[in-house]
């Protein structure tokens, strides 16, 4: 099997890629030296190689997932049933068919079928995992809340590495008793890619990105709940990078009505980092979640004197909470809140250096095609603005239309 990029190789690329929008904004200021024919050069070498990137992802079109474990139904299932004290009793029971959807590495419900009887996970998710399957979960009859299955008694899991699986519906019966859990490799499962473009930025006089890149990768560093519940701490790391392109006339922020405000809106580079306090389920086994977030990054913006235009970094601290909602498996709707410090230490002119509160509400909604996230639809809508007097005018709305777009493609665009 081929090996696939790995994520640093796919972090270059995005580096490049904003090296070039980062190259296109400062072309008014630029002018022709004798480095351009080495630069040229250069490039061509850097193009020659994302070429051999690109023909390597478009090759491993029939490797793009990977087989993680394999969970089976006991051959019998004839298992004992338990009290709410979790002591055995002299009885036994058939366990005809089993269900479990999975979600982040976790099953979300686990059900068990006998007869008339239902039996599924109280009020905890269900780590896929060699450690769980290892311990003890007792699963209570939904009718019958004094008697108890023993998870372990019927199902096993045997897993080839410590990855997750993706998120799914398995059932198991007796002449079906195992499923090989897979994850999935291909580019888009690494990388979150999207384009974008706003709607009043595009078709109206608001300086907002015409066309946005964004690319966003998610890092779990554990799978373990809070016990008897579906509350999850310090779960995941998350990496945000967007590259924005503007109209020529709306791409720079004129010191002569100088905004904070629209420093945020009219940067061209952002780069976040973001680590997770807490998630939580909505409700009991629900796929919809809580989440709170904290983090930081930088946002460039070209600035534009009477002299000159040069790069303008701004440092950013925030929290993020929301909600991400799940009406089915390929529609859903995410709502947040952000709240943002911003430093702008190179505008120190007019007391333009300090800190300032800045605050987002925003929410997305997206469809694609049942088992086809790489090819999503979205639209968000984000309302900015500051809490100052002074920057209260400067508010902004951002209405945007966007959809997932594979690597190659997108470096080939």
């Amino acid at each position: 099997m081929k090996q696939f990029p790995k994520p640093g190789i796919l972090i270059f690329v995005l580096l490049l890629l904003a090296g070039h929008v980062f190259a296109q904004a400062g072309t008014d200021t630029t002018t022709t030296t004798r480095s351009d024919t080495a630069t040229t050069t250069q490039l061509q070498q850097v193009s020659t190689k994302l070429d051999a990137l690109i023909e390597r992802i478009n090759n491993t079109a029939s490797a793009q997932k990977q087989q993680v474990g394999v969970i089976s139904f006991s051959d019998t299932a004839l298992v004992h049933l338990y009290t709410r004290d979790k002591k055995k009793t002299g009885r036994t029971i058939l366990i005809e068919r089993v269900s479990l959807l999975l979600k982040d590495g976790y099953a979300v419900e686990v059900q068990m079928f006998s007869g008339g009887r239902k039996f599924t996970n109280s009020s905890a998710p269900v780590t896929i995992s060699t450690r769980r399957f290892a311990q003890t979960d007792f699963l209570v009859n939904v009718k019958d809340d004094k008697e108890y299955v023993k998870l372990q008694e019927v199902l096993s899991y045997d897993a080839f590495n410590s990855f997750y699986p993706d998120d799914s519906l398995i059932w198991l019966t007796h002449l079906h008793q195992a499923d090989t859990l897979t994850k999935n490799v291909g580019v888009n499962s690494v990388l979150d890619l999207r384009l974008y473009t706003d709607a009043l930025g595009t078709f109206g006089n608001t300086p907002n990105g015409i066309v946005q890149t964004d690319a966003r990768f998610r890092q779990y560093l554990h799978r373990l709940n809070v016990k008897n519940t579906g509350l999850f701490l310090g779960q995941y790391l998350k990496l945000n990078f967007n590259a924005s392109k503007f109209d020529k006339a709306q791409s720079y922020v004129d010191t002569s009505h100088f905004s904070r405000t629209a420093l945020i809106q009219k940067a061209f580079i952002n780069a976040e980092f973001a680590y997770n306090i807490l998630n939580v389920w909505l409700e009991k086994k629900s796929v919809s979640i809580f989440y709170w977030d904290i983090g930081g990054g930088i946002g460039v913006t070209n600035l534009a004197t009477v002299k000159d235009t040069s790069y303008v970094t701004t440092q950013n601290l925030y929290s993020e909470a929301g909600v991400n909602l799940r009406s089915s498996s390929n529609v859903g709707m995410d709502l947040y809140g952000r709240t943002t410090l911003q430093y702008s230490p190179q505008t120190s002119f007019h007391d333009q250096a300090g800190a300032l509160w800045f605050f987002r509400l925003g929410g997305e909604v997206y469809w694609n095609p049942f088992g086809d996230q790489a090819n999503r639809i979205f639209s968000r809508i984000n309302y900015t603005f500051c809490t100052t007097n002074a920057e209260k005018k400067n508010q902004f709305f951002q209405f945007q239309f966007g959809y997932s777009v594979l690597l190659s493609k997108l470096i080939g665009g």
